[in-house]
């Protein structure tokens, strides 16, 4: 029997919004037709056009995901098997789409049939994901009846070619401040699979845990994965859990967990710090460092750094990172690189001055400039490329008294951009760099709701303001990088990750021309219930409502008491926030009273004249209603005293008391 792939028709599309089309990331090209949505039934089948191993691969894979969610028995047949009657998926090879990259794929649906084209095998499973967040939030539900669902694709018959934007769509877990296991990683690979994340950036070491088996040094983890307890609150809080921490991935883990994502289209990139944050490391070798702590630090303010002038120190890490590359077959091994203490760990130290002056060194980023391109040309040799936070460019951004490097990065080395004035990453793009951006200011997912609310997390942009449109290609993407110092749980995890991850889904994958916020929102209450179903403890409250804990670490300018309620009108110093041009957010927040304060505009002040005024209505109380009050800060002068003003009043009385904070760019 010969299969007969429908032959749609595109001429009749419908202006109405694609009512049942809740994908996230939003895909960059739909047609919607007139017409029946498919709908598949026990008598549909998946059926392969291709011979094409890596093809047959993803139908296979598909056929389980669908059947495990349907229900249905959704069997892989060939085209001379095709059933004659019921919808069936179709894959096809299709070379015309590779001029979208290698992810890109088209989805076909009517009545007749669902095609799924790709060039690619990697298109086929997104496709596949599509197809998912089109069906019935039931899919998820493992528990659940299905026997009477109708499952239909879509609301209506469409046309859909999809592609990302960027290359690089990357989520970063932390488990070297707290240890979180096979389970637990895993399930943060099926949701960035299902949000078409194909990077996940594994931070396995740090001061306060090494979580990878290393054979030949065995006391990484026998030592160096273990801690006494853990602080708890906050920096130099001196409050402690009192229990111990401590895990580590074997090998065999490693491998199966590398095999998982990849089945997945998720590329992991593991990352060993160095030469900064390497206490657990010379914990368990003392020869690795000139100041070697006496434990695994127990607070998450040590921080040592390798000695960058032994041998054995270079020989130890290509030791190591042996038994990484053969572990992860991806292209990158991140080094980390970033906040080496040079005041605390190499400045005075006799060794390290010693080795300056022999190499005419001036700073002490000269110092780590050489230990990093040393590491650069170790990872060359062993097939890979490194990459690493953006001290490794030579600037001292963190303001530890690193000086700036005389000598120049090799360029083989990617930046993972962090901090610092954007203009440090547009001179690596122009020193021949590539970059992932990944300012910490909009992209860290451990920062509270208030630093870092959803729609600041959707509004990110890695393009560089300024940059010219030669380089925009080698911006290669995004991370969004959840550190766990604060984070001792999965549902920490988890709440702290999603739905601000949906949000970088978006941006790295949807053209920009096409994002829109409200819409988000809209497609992320149905997301949400897929997670709700997947297990995902994700922040339900933060979404359209903000409370003072979402303000960890986020400037406080004052607040206002019933006398500045009275006066209806509040001025507050804002000196020391205003520090260079850009995007401020003001945040009035109501704490306590019998009164909620109305808002009607905020403005900024330079001395007696008036740079930026935001003028709409909101609302903080019990309630509160668009109390973020955006500043575009055109330039700033040094000296200057800068004064937020807001104009206020009582609803119903003046007993309200709030404060004021005030995030930066």
């Amino acid at each position: 029997m010969k299969l007969l792939i429908p032959a749609l028709v595109f001429s009749a599309c419908l202006p109405a919004a694609f009512s049942q089309e809740q994908i996230i990331p939003k895909p960059a090209e739909i047609t919607l037709l007139k017409g029946t949505p498919a709908r598949l039934t026990p008598a549909s089948a998946i059926v392969s056009t291709t011979h094409d191993k890596p093809f047959l691969n993803r139908a296979r894979q598909l056929q389980q995901m669908l059947s495990k969610g349907t229900g249905l028995p959704l069997p892989l047949k060939t085209p001379q098997e095709a059933p004659k009657n019921g919808t069936c998926i179709i894959i096809k090879k299709d070379p015309s789409l590779a001029s979208r990259g290698e992810e890109a794929y088209s989805i076909q649906s009517s009545p007749e049939g669902i095609i799924l084209s790709a060039a690619h095998a990697k298109g086929i499973f997104y496709a596949g994901q599509s197809l998912i967040q089109m069906m019935p939030v039931i899919f998820h539900d493992k528990k659940a009846d299905k026997s009477s669902v109708k499952w239909n694709i879509s609301g209506t018959p469409f046309k859909m070619v999809d592609y990302p934007r960027f290359s690089w769509r990357a989520l970063m877990v932390d488990e070297g401040r707290h240890f979180f296991g096979e389970k637990v990683i895993k399930q943060i690979i099926d949701q960035m699979a299902l949000l078409k994340m194909n990077t996940l950036h594994w931070h396995l070491t740090d001061d306060a845990g090494w979580r990878i088996e290393i054979k030949k040094y065995p006391r990484l983890t026998s030592i160096g994965s273990k801690r006494r307890e853990t602080e708890i609150g906050t920096w130099n809080s001196g409050k402690s859990d009192g229990k111990p921490h401590e895990g580590f991935y074997t090998q065999k883990q490693i491998r199966d967990i590398v095999q998982y994502a990849a089945q997945r289209n998720i590329t992991i990139v593991p990352e060993i710090e160095m030469p900064g944050h390497a206490s657990a490391a010379s914990v368990a070798y003392p020869f690795l460092s000139l100041k070697s702590p006496a434990e695994v630090p127990t607070t998450f303010i040590v921080n040592t750094a390798f000695d960058p002038t032994s041998e054995k120190t270079y020989a130890f890490l290509s030791d190591v990172l042996d038994e990484v590359v053969a572990l992860f077959p991806g292209k990158i091994i991140h080094i980390g690189g970033d906040e080496v203490r040079y005041d605390k760990q190499w400045k005075g130290v006799p060794e390290i001055e010693k080795f300056m002056k022999k190499n005419n060194m001036k700073s002490y980023a000269d110092v780590q400039m050489y230990f990093t391109n040393r590491m650069s040309g170790i990872v060359a040799k062993k097939g890979r490329r490194m990459m690493g936070w953006n001290e490794i460019y030579g600037h001292d951004v963190n303001g530890d008294g690193g000086g700036k490097a005389g000598a120049k990065l090799d360029t083989n080395a990617v930046i993972h951009f962090w901090k610092g004035d954007t203009n440090l990453g547009k001179n690596a793009i122009r020193d021949g760099h590539e970059i992932v951006n990944s300012l910490h200011s909009s992209t860290y997912l451990d920062y509270s709701y208030g630093s870092i609310p959803l729609q600041k997390a959707y509004g990110f942009e890695p393009i560089f303001p300024g940059l010219e449109e030669q380089y925009h290609s080698k911006v290669k993407g995004l991370g969004a990088q959840l550190w766990t110092e604060w984070i001792a749980t999965p549902e920490r995890l988890h709440y702290q990750a999603f739905p601000r991850a949906c949000a970088f889904a978006e941006v790295g994958w949807t053209p920009a021309g096409r994002k829109d916020f409200p819409d988000f929102k809209k497609r992320l209450k149905e997301y949400g219930e897929r997670m709700d179903l997947m297990g995902i403890h994700y922040a339900k409250d933060i979404v359209d409502q903000i409370d003072k804990s979402d303000f960890f670490n986020t400037p406080r300018l004052g607040g206002w008491t019933p006398d500045s309620v009275a006066d209806k009108k509040l001025s507050l110093d804002a000196s020391k926030l205003i520090k260079s041009p850009g995007r401020y957010t003001i945040t009035l927040l109501y704490e306590k009273g019998a009164n909620a304060v109305e808002i009607e505009s905020v403005a900024l002040y330079e001395g007696n004249r008036e740079i930026a005024r935001d003028t709409h209505p909101g609302k903080s109380g019990t309630q509160k209603e668009n109390i973020r009050y955006i500043l575009n800060v055109p330039a700033v002068k040094d000296g200057a005293t800068y004064t937020v003003k807001a104009k206020l009043s009582g609803s119903g009385g003046d007993d309200s008391y709030g404060t004021v904070y005030g995030e930066l760019p």
